[in-house]
């Protein structure tokens, strides 16, 4: 090999390590570039947080719920914003995968929403009823019976 190849040779090779450092696609595309990923819930937003590493530079963030029973695509987020929030319907479990977006190994996150409130109906009051009701349906039907027992009395004559 000539000076001037392997010169150029050890040349390409540091790029790369370079770009590998870097969290470039060349080297590091099969990795995700997040770690220590949390969350926090408030009302129905779910705000998941992580920490940059070397790796791919944007992911793929898949959501499955229970209900879904399946992974399905959200977005593609850049890793480097560090944040990203979802908005969830109802309590349960939920699971979010980050896979680079060349392709490679993924990382799972799990979390447990359990304080969405569902939407309440109204309640419908109810008609009250005081003694001055209850003794009047009493009297009304005591009338009725002694009404139907006087006409047959009548009746038999």
């Amino acid at each position: 090999m000539s000076k001037k190849n392997r010169s150029l040779l050890i040349l390409l090779i540091s790029g790369l390590t370079f770009i590998s450092s870097f969290g470039g696609v060349l080297a590091d595309g099969n990795t995700v570039g997040i770690s220590n990923i949390h969350h926090t819930v408030s009302d129905k937003t779910v705000n998941l947080s992580w920490d940059v590493t070397s790796g791919s530079n944007q992911v793929d963030m898949f959501l499955w719920t229970e209900q879904s029973n399946m992974f399905k695509l959200i977005s593609t987020i850049d890793t480097f914003k560090k944040s990203t929030t979802l908005h969830v319907l109802d309590n349960g479990t939920y699971v979010v995968r980050f896979i680079p977006s060349g392709g490679g190994n993924d990382i799972r996150y799990t979390f447990v929403v359990s304080g969405v409130n569902a939407q309440q109906k109204d309640i419908v009051a109810v008609p009250k009823t005081g003694t001055t009701g209850n003794i009047l349906l009493v009297l009304g039907f005591a009338v009725l019976l002694y009404t139907l027992y006087r006409y047959r009395r009548v009746s038999k004559r």
